[in-house]
């Protein structure tokens, strides 16, 4: 499976090599990565949203401990609590969008193999032994 760093960092790379396997698969690359960067992008938002209940929770636990009023600070956790769940389902769901996508995405072709569309258009360059015949 492709590297999600790598296809964002080097795209031009993955896409020739993909390009090199006669596989030019470039419109779904672009909508991967896409589909990455809005999940980077919510998943920062869903931290984010975290570290704020973690603070608020807090607060709230000194304000009890104080006896003070804390019915703003419940509506304010409650109201988070249901953004943290809509966001975190939306998260998983592209989560797994994005492993199904690169699963179907072949290796990357490496820098020595040579061109060509099948065996037949690879020359051979050296031979060393014969090839053994089997009698079976």
């Amino acid at each position: 499976m492709i590297d999600r760093k790598l296809l964002l960092q080097d795209f031009d790379k993955v896409a020739l090599s993909l390009k090199k396997r006669n596989n030019a698969m470039d419109d779904e690359l672009e909508r991967l990565c896409e589909v990455i960067t809005r999940y980077k992008k919510q998943l920062i938002e869903l931290e984010g949203l975290q570290a704020f209940q973690n603070k608020v929770s807090k607060e709230f636990g000194i304000k009890m401990a104080q006896k003070a009023d804390t019915s703003d600070l419940k509506k304010e956790l409650e109201n988070n609590k249901i953004k943290l769940n809509e966001l975190s389902k939306s998260v998983g769901e592209l989560e797994q969008q994005i492993d199904l996508k690169l699963s179907i995405i072949p290796n990357l072709v490496d820098e020595k193999t040579p061109l060509g569309a099948s065996e037949e258009d690879n020359i051979e360059i050296k031979k060393i032994l014969t090839p053994r015949v089997f009698t079976f």
